[in-house]
């Protein structure tokens, strides 16, 4: 019986590591199907679509980083 515990309580922790990934993961994806799928209609290429992309996520890490720094405690002198 002992030996199912342990196994039971590994598992679980696999999960709690795992899952976040995999939200982030299905997240990323699907803004990259709704970026691509934009810009599709907008009658753009695929290079124009990667172009796009980037900047998009390059706005987004922009904010991000910005809002740590602002609620980052500073250093005092």
């Amino acid at each position: 019986m002992r030996g199912i515990s342990q196994g039971i309580i590994h598992l679980t922790n696999l999960c709690r590591t795992l899952d976040p990934i995999f939200a982030v993961s299905v997240g990323i994806t699907a803004a990259v199907v709704r970026i691509n799928r934009e810009e599709k209609e907008k009658g753009k290429s695929f290079e124009e679509s990667k172009a796009s992309l980037r900047r998009r996520a390059a706005l987004a890490w922009k904010e991000v980083m910005g809002e740590e720094e602002k609620t980052a405690i500073k250093p005092s002198g």
